[in-house]
């Protein structure tokens, strides 16, 4: 936690802490891994669905063209939580659409450091699934794509966010 020189690092590998924290506890008292799983993911999801709100209020004023909110919302979010200090990624905007590769993540790094195969199964199947449905709260119509995920063992977590 010492290189996670920002708040919102710290707060991301936090709450992934947690959420193993949790799973390990659901699963310790007998529920099964695909009904842990699905409980906490449904709670990250009430938590995470909140940080959407202020951003796409915000985009919304500024801009009306739906990928144009997309892309200022993901420039914002990549200053909180998901600054530069800890993540390690390249953006870039394209006309339809806005471009993160990932070579880091610390909240990943955190559960694969912490825990097991089965563990970071886990953390891909709450943590890197929210990115499809955060992107149709972003804006309407929104989507996302990725072909690529750390999670999965790849070298890079290749996100693409389409406005509409």
């Amino acid at each position: 936690m010492d290189r996670l020189e920002t708040r919102g690092n710290r707060m991301n590998v936090f709450l992934a802490i947690v959420s193993l924290a949790a799973y390990r506890a659901f699963l310790s008292l007998g529920f099964n891994k695909e009904y842990a799983t699905e409980l906490i993911s449904d709670l990250g999801w009430k938590l995470y669905i909140n940080m959407v709100k202020l951003p796409r209020f915000i985009a919304r004023l500024l801009y009306r063209d739906p990928q144009k909110q997309m892309t200022f919302f993901l420039k914002l979010w990549m200053k909180f939580p998901f600054s530069t200090l800890g993540y390690k990624s390249k953006a870039w905007a394209e006309v339809d659409c806005f471009c993160i590769d990932w070579s880091e993540c610390p909240p990943f790094e955190a559960i694969k450091n912490n825990g097991t195969d089965e563990e970071v199964e886990f953390f891909y199947n709450t943590w890197c699934l929210y990115d499809y449905a955060v992107a149709k709260e972003m804006v309407k119509g929104g989507y996302f794509k990725r072909k690529n995920c750390l999670s999965k063992g790849d070298q890079v977590c290749d996100m693409r966010s389409h406005g509409s």
